[in-house]
């Protein structure tokens, strides 16, 4: 089986975030919840235990499908538009961080970890319920493995 937990950042940038593992490994996170105003950081922290994996940073827009943001399997910072990525194998952790979130940064972001030797998922499913202060609230799911 392959889980989501669900993390939430909210107030005027609507952030949410992800995290699926594949396998006998676990992933704790924390906090559990962050608020944030438009124009504050964030920092998304995912580790794991367990066996090595590669880790992907997806993003998906209320009503879309996730994005690909890139593939970290060695230790190391990548950059991509306004975010920087990084991976610790040391630590057994990742983060995405952003500097300065705007209204177009609102989205789910996933953290995946992937064994080098499963199939990943071949895809998910999101449903969103909008509140008056247009926050947009996931529920978990399971893939079969």
């Amino acid at each position: 089986m392959v889980s989501f937990v669900m993390w939430s950042i909210r107030e005027m940038t609507n952030i949410q975030w992800s995290i699926f593992v594949s396998g006998q490994a676990t992933v704790s996170q924390k906090p559990r919840f962050l608020s944030v105003k438009e124009g504050d950081p964030i920092l998304l922290n995912c580790s794991y235990q367990g066996m090595e994996f590669s880790l992907q940073w997806y993003k998906q827009y209320p009503g879309g499908q996730p994005e690909f943001m890139v593939l970290l399997s060695t230790s190391g910072i990548k950059e991509k538009d306004n975010f920087k990525m990084t991976l610790d194998k040391n630590n057994k952790m990742t983060s995405l961080y952003l500097n300065n979130t705007q209204l177009k940064d609102s989205a789910v972001y996933f953290c995946a970890l992937k064994h080098s030797a499963r199939k990943s998922p071949a895809g998910c499913h999101q449903r969103w319920r909008a509140t008056k202060e247009k926050f947009c609230t996931v529920g978990a799911y399971w893939w079969p493995s």
